[in-house]
């Protein structure tokens, strides 16, 4: 197997676990929210990952958009 092979096959892992963590990570938050306040009962539906992927996008939004300053010297 050629250098080329393996490359493609490091690549085509990173995005199968960058979608892995895309798809679980919302209801792993749901899970452990539940856990620590069982009062909450928050049920796992579609609804609810969406919403949990919804305040993930807000809470990381400051990281999304970077603007950078020129300093005065």
């Amino acid at each position: 197997m050629n250098k080329l092979f393996f490359d493609v096959i490091k690549v085509v892992g990173l995005l199968a676990f960058i979608i892995f963590l895309v798809v679980i990570g919302p209801i792993l938050v749901l899970w452990s929210l539940n856990t620590i306040f069982p009062v909450l009962a928050i049920p796992y539906t579609l609804e609810t990952w969406c919403a949990t992927v919804l305040i993930g996008i807000f809470i990381r939004g400051d990281d999304l958009i970077k603007v950078k300053r020129k300093q005065n010297v």
